[in-house]
């Protein structure tokens, strides 16, 4: 829900309130699950649909949660195996 709601919301196509998205927000922040599956997953998908501009603004609020979007084309197939596993 997190994932796609922040894609949404810096398209400027928000599907949840902006309330509800600040709760979405807290929760991951305040989670004990892991952040780099997040990261994973927001950075493939924002690089996918997101302009340039939108994406970096949504780079800059995940790094401000904790959640670093990191260029995992660069994880070792290891990592990526043991991100994957930890969010089973």
């Amino acid at each position: 829900a997190f994932v796609q709601a922040s894609i949404a919301y810096y398209r400027g196509e928000p599907i949840v309130t902006d309330e509800q998205y600040k709760a979405l927000k807290m929760k991951v922040q305040r989670s004990g699950r892991r952040k780099d599956v997040t990261a994973f997953l927001l950075f493939q998908k924002g690089e996918e649909i997101l302009s340039t501009e939108q994406f970096d603004a949504l780079k800059v609020e995940s790094r401000r949660l904790g959640i670093t979007a990191e260029n995992f084309e660069q994880c070792t197939l290891a990592q990526l195996e043991e991100m994957y596993i930890d969010a089973l």
